[in-house]
């Protein structure tokens, strides 16, 4: 995590200074390197529906973070243009990395076998639930990043501004806060994850077919709030379980999974940006998670031990009200 901060600090002071878009986009992959981490450390201390409840508190968080983000963006472009953005992240990477410093105890177990990196990819290239889990992952940001990627160009086309952006923000922020609350509360509850994601596949297709219908109206950004509303009741219950049959192996498990999905999700970007379709990509994700979800198989201990808790999605809608 240490590690993780210090490469965001110095990516960002980077960007600060880049001279040209190359060295701008360099730095801002620098900052990308520690995300996996977070996982790692919730990981190390939770495991079971526990997990899936604690990432849910952590997705309230990041339900609030992009009206806070956009508000302080606001504040520092308004006081520094875009320098002003990266200085802030740069302050930013520095006061949490004392606050870590000072503050978060060492969630690694003392005794840690090593682990063979390749071993662990090749394990997980074979696995077909593996690669459900992080195409569910990535089609599901794949869903609020396309609204990052179109939604500006769209509203342009309205002859909407950046009040209508920042509304629209907003609103998305609401949808995912709502979701990641109504997933805490559902899990309390006992609805099994496997449940939620199918539940959240089936909204984020709805809310991807109203997008696609009201494209040519201001209003298409009310069923946006759906989708956020899909995301934040999925993602919690698809990583919680993704990494249960490598309880030996986490960190490195945890690895190789973030790059499976974030390389799946630069991929859909792309397919995105090429498609300049908004409604077009958002249909198009809901539909491929919900087709992934249906035939997502069970985990390795699941099938040897038989366990029936984890049943087909294709039977999940006759009991989703009971």
């Amino acid at each position: 995590m240490l590690a993780g901060l210090a490469f965001y600090g110095i990516g960002a002071f980077a960007a600060l200074f880049s001279a040209n878009f190359e060295m701008l986009l360099t730095a801002r992959i620098v900052s990308a390197v520690g995300s996996i981490g977070t996982q790692t450390i919730l990981r190390d201390r939770f495991q079971g529906q526990q997990l899936a409840q604690i990432f849910s508190s952590v997705g309230i968080a990041v339900a609030l973070s992009p009206a806070i983000g956009m508000a302080i963006g606001a504040v520092a472009v308004g006081l520094a243009s875009y320098a002003g953005v990266f200085a802030t992240l740069a302050a930013l990477a520095l006061l949490l990395f004392a606050w870590t410093s000072a503050s978060l105890p060492e969630t690694q177990p003392t005794s840690v076998k090593p682990v063979s990196f390749w071993d662990t990819a090749i394990m997980m290239i074979k696995e077909g639930r593996i690669w459900c889990s992080a195409f569910l992952v990535a089609l599901f940001n794949l869903s609020l990043f396309g609204y990052d990627q179109l939604s500006p160009f769209q509203l342009e086309q309205l002859s909407h501004g950046s009040g209508e952006m920042g509304a629209s923000g907003v609103l998305l922020s609401l949808g995912t806060l709502l979701g990641a609350m109504a997933n805490r509360k559902l899990l309390q509850k006992g609805w099994e994850p496997e449940r939620l994601v199918f539940v959240s596949c089936v909204l984020a297709t709805a809310g991807g077919l109203l997008v696609a219908l009201l494209g040519s109206s201001f209003m298409f950004i009310v069923p946006v709030a759906m989708v956020a509303f899909a995301f934040a009741l999925a993602i919690p219950n698809i990583l919680a379980p993704a990494l249960k049959d490598y309880s030996d192996r986490l960190r490195t498990a945890g690895a190789i999974f973030g790059m499976k999905y974030y390389l799946l999700l630069g991929a859909g970007l792309w397919l995105s940006g090429l498609a300049q379709n908004l409604g077009a990509v958002l249909l198009a994700s809901g539909l491929g998670a919900l087709t992934i979800t249906m035939l997502k198989p069970k985990s390795r201990a699941a099938r040897q031990t038989g366990d029936t808790a984890t049943r087909k999605p294709v039977r999940l809608y006759r009991e989703l009200f009971r």
